[in-house]
């Protein structure tokens, strides 16, 4: 990334969810009602607390509004990785939803890039960091 692009973004503030993320395309895709429900329930619950905790830490999100273009990266923190294309995604879609949630738009926005990383954290660490960052309008 160049120095440009690194500049052209204002760092906001960083919310850090303690909260454990599972890659929902692994292991049992149980096809019952009640499984059905349960995945259902556990990624509502995932999506709320995201918007919540984002409220809670970061206050209103009028501030960001003002923002041409947003630039958002959620960072999961476990001691151990998922595989990057596919699992990482899966795992971080219930929090990309309570995102835009807090901040009053979908998340295909044409203003919003999504960037997702993953570090190794301590044993039995488990986090979502999130960092806002933003174009200011002159």
């Amino acid at each position: 990334m160049t120095e440009y692009a690194r500049a052209r973004y204002t760092p906001g503030p960083t919310v850090r969810i303690d909260m454990p993320t599972k890659n929902p395309l692994n292991g049992s895709q149980g096809r019952t009602r009640a499984g059905m429900l349960a995945r259902a329930a556990k990624r509502k619950h995932l999506r709320l607390r995201t918007a919540w905790q984002c409220r809670w830490q970061c206050g209103s999100a009028d501030p960001w509004l003002i923002h041409r273009s947003f630039r958002i990266t959620i960072t999961r923190i476990s001691p151990r990785p998922l595989n990057e294309w596919d699992g990482l995604r899966a795992a971080l879609k219930p929090v990309v939803d309570g995102i835009a949630d807090f901040l009053a738009t979908k998340d295909e926005d044409k203003r919003c890039t999504w960037n997702y990383a993953q570090r190794r954290g301590r044993v039995r660490e488990s986090a979502i960091e999130i960092l806002f960052e933003g174009d200011l309008k002159l």
